[in-house]
């Protein structure tokens, strides 16, 4: 997995974040697993393994992922972001599953 891919508007154009650096999927999926979620508690184990992997999303160059460490970014990117990137974010991790 490539997580270089750009992140863009219904336009086709690319998202900027606030400080004008185009957003991508590395960003919208180490974003969702260094949040924090006010209404879920968890464990030391949990946020050691998000970080983990987060961790490894920031390393450059292709990356394999687990099938549960699809599940577990799908679960986390689709309760922190709009719409427009968890559409985008879903299609690039599992492209067979949104056709």
């Amino acid at each position: 997995m490539n997580f270089d891919h750009p992140l863009k508007n219904l336009s086709g154009e690319q998202l900027l974040g606030a400080d004008k650096k185009p957003l991508t999927l590395r960003w919208a999926c180490t974003e969702s697993l260094l949040a924090h979620y006010p209404n879920q508690e968890i464990d030391g184990k949990e946020k050691m393994d998000r970080f983990r992997l987060a961790h490894r999303i920031e390393q450059r160059g292709d990356i394999d992922l687990k099938i549960e460490e699809v599940s577990k970014l799908k679960e986390l990117v689709g309760r922190y972001f709009t719409p427009l990137i968890v559409g985008q974010v879903w299609q690039l991790l599992d492209p067979a599953e949104s056709k």
